[in-house]
């Protein structure tokens, strides 16, 4: 309807446009529809796209988008018309453009990868874990499903201390509950995951974000916790 779609994640098509010197050359739109969850940053990956405009994304196919080196400015709002100019004009962090609560956004991008790359180089001990659970303690079996877990108990390996996220709203999710659980995970900051089966999408976005991944386990939490500190991760 002219406008920014609210979530890249379901848009139906992309407004391509070359440009230099800050002066539009050309333009052309691409259908999106049929394209799966995380074949969406590879396709504008793969189209040459430099500036990815957009309003809100999950935060795997954002890590995707910055990984292949395509500058993703996300939050944004209003007439498609009006976003592009002030785009090549140079003005599009006037508060007009902005997504509510944008002023609030995540952490770059930039500095999160960096900050995770910092804590898994070497042989450093894994500290912070994820943790898949069909009940909210230590003692709850590991549950078996990443994406549809009822819980994730994220455990500080140094100190004992953990907290639970309820994941329920995931459950019934039709599709994306891998990528979703996944967003969940990275903005935990966590080193690692532990779960007994993770769907490629998922797990291709977890090693996007350098997370290790630890899949086919079983058992209860405190046990596979015991494991991995036996073998010294």
């Amino acid at each position: 309807m002219g406008r920014v779609s609210p979530v890249f994640d379901v848009a139906k098509r992309l407004l391509v446009v070359d440009v230099e010197d800050a002066t539009e050359l050309s333009r052309e739109y691409r259908d999106i529809s049929h394209l799966e969850l995380l074949g969406r940053p590879r396709y504008v990956a793969d189209l040459g796209v430099q500036a990815f405009i957009c309003g809100a994304l999950s935060v795997p196919l954002r890590l995707i988008l910055e990984a292949k080196g395509v500058n993703v400015v996300d939050q944004i709002c209003g007439p498609a018309e009006e976003v592009l100019q002030a785009f090549l004009g140079g003005h599009l962090d006037d508060p007009a453009f902005l997504m509510p609560g944008a002023r609030g956004r995540i952490e770059d991008f930039g500095q999160r990868i960096k900050h995770a790359g910092s804590r898994t180089a070497g042989k450093r001990r894994l500290t912070r874990i994820a943790v898949t659970s069909e009940g909210p303690n230590l003692e709850s079996r590991v549950d078996l499903r990443f994406g549809r877990a009822r819980y994730l108990i994220i455990v500080d390996a140094e100190s004992g201390e953990y907290k639970v996220l309820d994941n329920s709203r995931n459950l019934n999710t039709a599709q994306g509950a891998g990528i979703q659980t996944a967003s969940l995970v990275v903005d935990e900051k966590v080193e690692a995951v532990v779960s007994g089966h993770i769907g490629p999408r998922a797990l291709e976005a977890l090693r996007i974000a350098r997370i290790q991944v630890f899949p086919s386990v079983s058992g209860t939490v405190a046990g596979v916790l015991q494991q991995l500190r036996a073998r010294g991760s």
